[in-house]
């Protein structure tokens, strides 16, 4: 079973290749998620070796269809977010360009790719700040009051979601990093997210006065 974060940027950066990784990505017809990992998992299937479905062992890791914070999605501009974004979000995930959108009034503000989700909702939310970095302001500055909140965070899997590798995947980091960001809602996919921690990940969500929305 594959299980982790996978910093792919790092290909760019500090990642030193031996000759089995060089095989594999030289083999890749490009270097999009779905290509290089299919390529990994022939490499591995050559030694004997079987990829288990993710699911199969996490299936306490996946919410149910519905709200599960305190507080509601309310009002028509947040409910049309809701399903602008989510549309929005599996038609990105269909190119394997990233799995989340973020959007604002039917604005899309950012589109996840090569840097992960965390990086795009910051990049969002300096967008809703009018520009400015959130990650260097004071503590107090960054992480806005729930009712000043506004972004919507969408996160789905693929259309052609291989279900034993790169899962969408949400944990508390997630969340805290949408309330610096002046995100008020995270909207994901029941079937296909992988929720870490999950009676941990909605307390903390009603701690920090965000929606998380499960479809």
């Amino acid at each position: 079973m594959l299980l982790g974060k996978i910093e792919k940027q790092r290909l760019l950066q500090d990642v030193q290749r031996d000759a089995a990784a060089d095989k594999i990505y030289d083999a890749a017809t490009d270097r999009r998620d779905d290509t290089l990992f299919l390529e990994f998992a022939k490499g591995i299937a050559l030694m004997g070796i079987g990829i288990l479905k993710q699911k199969d062992l996490l299936e306490g890791c996946f919410l149910t269809p519905g709200v599960h914070t305190q507080k509601q999605p309310e009002g028509e501009k947040l409910l049309a977010d809701i399903e602008f974004g989510y549309a929005l979000s599996k038609k990105v995930g269909s190119l394997d360009i990233g799995q989340t959108a973020i959007v604002y009034e039917k604005m899309i503000l950012a589109v996840e790719a090569i840097e992960g989700t965390d990086a795009a909702i910051a990049r969002a939310g300096a967008i809703l700040s009018g520009g400015g970095s959130r990650k260097d302001a004071p503590r107090a500055q960054r992480e806005p009051d729930a009712s000043m909140r506004t972004g919507v965070v969408c996160k789905t899997g693929k259309a052609s979601q291989d279900p034993r590798f790169d899962l969408p995947a949400v944990g508390i980091r997630t969340l805290e990093t949408m309330a610096a960001s002046g995100m008020q809602a995270l909207v994901i996919e029941a079937a296909q997210t992988l929720v870490v921690n999950p009676q941990a990940f909605i307390r903390r969500a009603d701690e920090l006065g965000l929606i998380v929305l499960a479809k």
